[in-house]
């Protein structure tokens, strides 16, 4: 839900790690845990594999960007990998983590000359290979676990209890409407993700006869699926040869809804330092007559009062309809000081629910307010009674000292995710 967090200091997720020794800063953008998790080192699963790069880290790096290009160049052509234990290096130089146990990757710097040569050194990255018997799959909440983690509640009831997909084996969905549903590997019940490579893996979508079913990969480890009205199918995951279900979708009518729940959250998201939590985003969670919740409701989102942006999630082929950003970028810093507000609103058919969200602007009053507040400042384009006459926008955002990243589903949890895990005290 509210979309997904990236990086602005220490404490963040990151898809690279350290070395066992710090020279290095190792990673491969396939290697996941999850769609909007992250694989930063830890247990890997035996029998996938991974092409890592080496970057510089800490006082290696060089200063400047084109510097750091050259010595990403001398990298690549000096240090060789290498790999043992329960890891080998193949013919395409790639880590093959071949069983369970320890894998050690080695980096050995041969015939560096270049401009950087002193900064290669020898170093390694041990890794713990997890057996696949010992691997369980689930469905994945990795928005709503960022949103418990790095966000604080609108609501004083707290966060619902039983909103995410992961707290269930059996979930309903609305019948006929794309639904996005992830999916994660995990070491024992309650354990650690596992990561694996994306090229390894695929999906499996049955009816409980064991007909395939159309659906869509629309991420690392995410897919697209729109269940039959009365249908119950079951979603598997298959890595590197090996099959794991992560439950089963029930498909039901949206006219079976019955009540709609605004659930929004706030957050330090403009390094504040935990001092100013302002909105950034929204799930609409829908319940059936039983209180049941029903995943993927394909609501419409409204502002009905204040200055902030309100963005549906849903892409085009409506997948997420029920999550929105709704973010504080409308106004020029100047204008951002006292107590601010905006009332929200979520609908479907004659259902609704409103939510009112108050914060803190920029500044106190308007009297703290620094004389050169709006500098670089130009409005998101996704602002109410956003004219694009009125500025020059820089692609399809100039958000300036406030901006906010583009796309939908995971940018903003990622800057939050990276940004300073702080909780605003009780």
């Amino acid at each position: 839900m509210l979309g997904v967090l990236l990086v602005l200091a220490a404490g963040c997720e990151t898809d690279h790690w350290a070395s066992d020794g710090g020279a290095y800063d190792l990673g491969d953008p396939g290697l996941t845990l999850e769609t909007g998790g992250v694989y930063a080192g830890g247990p890997i699963l035996a029998g996938t594999h991974a092409c890592l790069t080496a970057a510089c880290l800490g006082e290696a790096c060089p200063e400047t960007d084109e510097d750091r290009a050259a010595w990403a160049q001398e990298a690549e052509a000096c240090l060789e990998w290498g790999a043992s234990g329960a890891a080998s290096v193949g013919e395409d130089g790639c880590i093959g983590f071949d069983g369970p146990g320890e894998a050690v990757v080695e980096l050995e710097p041969a015939g560096c000359e270049g401009d950087w040569a002193d900064t290669f050194v020898s170093d390694t990255s041990t890794l713990p290979v997890v057996d696949p018997i010992d691997v369980h799959g689930a469905f994945s909440s990795h928005l709503e676990d960022a949103a418990e983690d790095l966000l604080e509640p609108v609501s004083e009831v707290g966060w619902p209890a039983d909103w995410k997909l992961s707290d269930h084996e059996v979930a309903q969905v609305v019948a006929e409407t794309p639904v996005a549903i992830d999916v994660a590997l995990f070491q024992g019940v309650g354990g650690a993700g596992v990561g694996w490579h994306s090229e390894d893996g695929s999906f499996q979508v049955e009816t409980l006869d064991g007909s395939a079913l159309d659906h869509e990969r629309v991420g690392e480890a995410q897919i697209g699926v729109a269940v039959p009205l009365g249908g119950q199918v079951q979603v598997g995951l298959e890595v590197a040869g090996n099959t794991w279900v992560a439950g089963q979708l029930v498909g039901v009518d949206v006219d079976d809804i019955t009540e709609l729940e605004l659930v929004i959250g706030i957050g330090d998201w403009d390094e504040s330092d935990g001092e100013r939590l302002a909105p950034v985003g929204g799930r609409a969670v829908a319940r059936d007559a039983a209180r049941e919740v029903v995943f993927g409701p394909p609501v419409t989102w409204h502002l009905d009062e204040g200055d902030v942006v309100v963005e549906s999630f849903a892409t085009e082929e409506g997948y997420q309809a029920d999550y929105a950003w709704i973010l504080d970028v409308c106004d020029p810093p100047s204008e951002s000081y006292g107590t601010r507000s905006a009332v929200v609103r979520v609908s479907l058919g004659d259902l609704e629910d409103t939510v009112t969200v108050t914060w803190d602007g920029l500044y106190a009053s308007e009297d703290d307010v620094p004389a050169d507040a709006d500098d670089d400042w130009e409005i998101d384009e996704r602002c109410p009674g956003f004219d694009p006459g009125d500025i020059e926008v820089e692609g399809w955002c100039g958000c300036g000292t406030r901006g906010t990243a583009p796309g939908a589903g995971f940018a903003l949890l990622t800057l939050l995710v990276v940004a300073r895990r702080r909780r605003r005290a009780a």
